[in-house]
């Protein structure tokens, strides 16, 4: 998928949608028309929340027999909201994943300080230009309008936090129907996590060993966040095991 691409698409979900928005110019460039209706496209006031029963079966599926160490899970990652005020879905962009792409630093127009794409991870900031808009999604349609496929594969998606690099292994044929997914219906997130643990991770032995004990939580940290994870995201195993109570 190119911007071209991407721009057919976003007319589909504009019309779809009866957004008061103007259908876009398929050109293939990515300017702040296209960067617009990225974020009103996937921004949903009236997604469809996640039922109890619907929790439990996902729990089931991960061999559980009640719901307390998926919503930990969801707590610790984004403390249990799935959308951000503007009605966004949880995300949050990652420039080390897009280098990888690009193969290049890169930053976001007009910031210096503020990069698009770099070797290293970092640069979590949440409203740097105070436009009332997160800097993750603005980052995204920035990036989008480089390289689509990229863009959305490197950010973290839903409460669950995961990857849209993992799209494939999640049934999706791109990232960005797979973030349309998540923006629209909250069992989606749990959906995508099911799926993670099962065909990504393969950490299901690991979730079920979730509990109030700190120690029995870090199998699951190290390989839900990687190695590092004691320096990325210190102090999570207790977080989750606070989670739990």
């Amino acid at each position: 998928m190119n911007v071209a691409d991407m721009q057919i698409w976003l007319n589909t979900k504009i019309k779809q949608n009866n957004l008061n928005l103007k259908p876009l110019v398929v050109d293939g460039i990515g300017g702040p028309i296209t960067r617009n209706a990225i974020y009103q496209v996937f921004k949903c006031t009236t997604a469809k929340a996640v039922t109890e029963a619907e929790l439990l079966e996902f729990a089931k599926q991960l061999g559980d027999t009640n719901t307390k160490r998926i919503k930990a899970v969801g707590k610790v990652e984004t403390n249990g909201v799935a959308w951000d005020r503007d009605g966004t879905p949880k995300i949050l962009y990652e420039r080390h994943y897009f280098y990888k792409f690009v193969k290049k630093t890169m930053y976001l127009p007009g910031y210096k300080d503020h990069f698009l794409a770099a070797p290293t991870w970092g640069g979590y900031t949440q409203d740097f230009n105070k436009n009332n808009i997160n800097d993750s999604f603005e980052k995204l349609a920035f990036a989008a309008c480089i390289n689509p496929i990229g863009a959305f594969s490197s950010i973290s998606i839903s409460s669950f936090q995961i990857m849209g690099v993992y799209y494939k292994e999640l049934g999706y044929d791109n990232p960005i129907d797979m973030l349309y997914d998540v923006s629209r219906d909250e069992s989606v997130h749990y959906k995508l996590l099911v799926g993670f643990i099962l065909n990504v991770a393969n950490i299901k032995s690991a979730f079920l060993k979730i509990s109030t004990n700190p120690e029995t939580n870090r199998a699951f940290c190290k390989a839900y966040n990687g190695p590092s994870y004691a320096s990325i995201a210190p102090g999570y195993h207790v977080k989750l095991a606070n989670a739990m109570k």
